[in-house]
């Protein structure tokens, strides 16, 4: 997670699919100062759990804050099962085009 400068998505580079995205140099964001983070995820399931791209980055981070982690997903992203493995981070509520999928107790 980078802090984005003054100037928000005039100061990103596009990526090679044409992504907008930080500069490599931006200051990293302390976690501890968070009170809300965005989980993104490729499929969500009704039990909290979350799959992203397989190299736990939001599941490290995520372990560091004590912000409320919201995922919000499409329809079409929400499966059965989602595979968990131990280092699983599951965010406080899962939002579908349906309302609520999951909401941490």
């Amino acid at each position: 997670m980078v802090e984005l400068k003054d100037g928000g998505l005039e100061t990103m580079a596009r990526n090679k699919w044409g992504i907008l995205e930080p500069e490599k140099e931006e200051r990293a964001v302390d976690p501890s100062v968070l009170d809300f983070v965005l989980v993104p995820g490729v499929a969500f399931d009704s039990h909290g759990n979350r799959c992203g791209h397989g190299k736990g980055y939001y599941d490290r981070y995520l372990q560091q804050t004590q912000a409320f982690t919201c995922a919000v997903c499409l329809n079409d992203q929400v499966i059965e099962a989602v595979p968990v493995e131990a280092h699983d981070q599951k965010p406080n509520m899962i939002i579908s085009p349906n309302g609520i999928l999951f909401e941490k107790q």
